[in-house]
């Protein structure tokens, strides 16, 4: 292959329109101290011309700007991108990202430092990201906690004892206080309170047969309340769901 790669570190940056952030019509997202490191390739496979796309990426804190009403901010952010661009007959995709357990590559993102790249290539052409984040629309819905998506590839088994080659969509949150109602954030809210709680969500399909899909979820809050109406009082403690379907 050819090979282009770009590092950089303590990066500020910001994707949107009107920017930068600071300019008082900016809208879009916002990263400070923002460390990442991209690498491009191109050459051939089956006589195709093709390409690769790899980055890894972290922010020290994210937000949105410019959008009344709604705020979003959170720090730690961790970004992994790992993609194959192309297409070559006969060839499924997934099978052609490049493997990171036994591809070694480092990239410079300054004078001193780097980051080795190390996204499994068992995952097929991945998206992931996670971090802590704060978000409220409106005063009206709220949530706060730690976050993690990942789109990707995997093996599940079913319950016969099948394997399945199956595109996988996971998002899970972890300590999340949440609220739905009006005047959240403020002595007169008057909603649904929810405090502590856990979710993990797994969206899956068969990857030689789309029609066949599952969704599995487990979610759990130490507490859940209503508030914000004298005499009134709606709590529970220990709530559990499970969900897992065909």
């Amino acid at each position: 292959t050819e090979l282009l790669t770009v590092g950089g570190e303590n990066v500020s940056a910001f994707v949107g329109v009107n920017g930068p952030s600071d300019s008082g019509y900016a809208m879009g997202f916002s990263l400070s101290g923002a460390n990442f490191a991209l690498a491009l390739f191109s050459g051939e496979v089956d006589s195709t011309a093709v390409s690769w796309t790899s980055l890894q990426a972290s922010a020290s804190n994210f937000s949105v700007v410019g959008v009344p009403g709604l705020v979003v901010s959170g720090d730690t952010l961790a970004v992994a991108i790992n993609r194959f661009n192309s297409t070559v007959d006969g060839r499924d995709s997934a099978d052609l990202v490049i493997d990171y357990t036994t591809t070694d590559l480092t990239v410079a993102t300054g004078p001193t430092n780097s980051i080795t790249l190390d996204m499994d290539g068992a995952k097929g052409n991945l998206t992931q990201a996670s971090g802590n984040l704060t978000l409220s629309i409106a005063d009206f819905f709220s949530v706060s906690g730690g976050f993690g998506f990942e789109q990707s590839r995997g093996t599940v088994t079913l319950a016969d004892g099948r394997l399945v080659d199956a595109d996988l969509l996971l998002i899970g949150a972890t300590g999340v206080d949440a609220f739905a109602g009006l005047n959240g954030g403020t002595d007169d809210q008057l909603g649904l309170a929810l405090k502590k709680g856990d979710l993990a969500l797994a969206l899956v399909a068969d990857r030689t047969n789309p029609g066949w899909r599952w969704m599995a979820l487990q979610a759990g809050a130490e507490e859940i309340s209503f508030v914000g109406i004298d005499g009134f009082t709606l709590l529970g403690k220990g709530l559990l769901v499970e969900i897992n379907r065909n």
